[in-house]
């Protein structure tokens, strides 16, 4: 039996194929899945010098659809390409360098089509790419929502680094709001998209088990999963303070090149 890579790359069937229907095992469920051939983000990644604009650059094509495959949307807000250097992404997100270097159609037309993700949310990670800052088009600093989108989007596409940046982010942006919440229209946004072992759904839990928080107004926007775990969370934590002033965001984070300690271990510690 001839192996894969025998057959010629005009036989694949597209990248983003090939990963439909295959679900993360790690932070994201729902509908954002990651490539069945990825790299084994598993293991620590040999840490690489960032990518630069010296000398003559490769440029490939990200075509962004807010809808899913499949579908027609006459919107042309929902669909946008992004030309970008391909040192950049690939340097960035392993899941681009798959799909960019490996034997899918895409690695022969360097162009990829992504779904379900919108433009303006994908925009923000462009930007992050050549400037490693989160902000959004008017140079401030997106909205939680956004932030929510961004981090299932880094995800998705393999960026623990920018995971990372977003969650601290979305911390900051709750404390300096200065009442100690965060919108509830996140909630259902993230229960849809995460599983139990998520950073960014422990992190919520975690807020949201404070014991001086507001009574609960808006049902619809609380999962009945989300209201056990901060059930459960209220009766694990034993604390006799009246505030949540800051949260400890190192054991929310996924680890980045070069390894990380045991997350599950140090959670259990909080």
């Amino acid at each position: 039996m001839s192996s894969s890579d025998d057959i010629p790359t005009s036989t694949f069937r597209p990248f983003a194929s090939r990963w439909a229907g295959a679900r993360i095992s790690g932070s994201a469920g729902g509908p954002f899945l990651t490539p069945i051939q990825a790299p084994d983000v598993g293991s620590p990644v040999t840490k690489r010098k960032r990518p630069n604009l010296v000398g003559p650059q490769t440029i490939v094509k990200v075509n962004v659809h807010a809808c899913g495959d499949g579908f027609i949307d006459g919107d042309d807000t929902h669909h946008q390409s992004f030309p970008i250097h391909k040192n950049h992404i690939c340097h960035y997100s392993p899941f681009f360098d798959a799909a960019f270097n490996g034997n899918f159609a895409e690695g022969e037309s360097q162009e990829v089509d992504l779904y379900e993700v919108k433009p303006e949310i994908f925009g923000i990670f462009v930007n992050w790419l050549y400037t490693q800052e989160i902000v959004s088009g008017d140079g401030e600093a997106p909205s939680v929502r956004s932030l929510v989108y961004l981090w299932l989007l880094a995800d998705r596409i393999l960026v623990s680094s920018l995971q990372n940046q977003a969650i601290d982010l979305i911390e900051r942006t709750r404390q300096q709001k200065g009442n100690d919440r965060l919108p509830s229209e996140i909630f259902p946004i993230i229960y849809d998209n995460t599983n139990a072992n998520s950073g960014l759904r422990l992190y919520v839990v975690r807020v949201c088990s404070a014991p001086y928080l507001a009574q609960i107004k808006n049902s619809k926007n609380y999962p009945p999963q989300f209201l056990l775990d901060i059930v459960n969370a209220i009766r694990d934590r034993s604390t006799g303070k009246d505030r949540l002033a800051s949260v400890l965001m190192t054991p929310y984070h996924v680890p980045e090149e070069g390894g990380g300690g045991d997350r599950a271990k140090r959670l259990k510690t909080q």
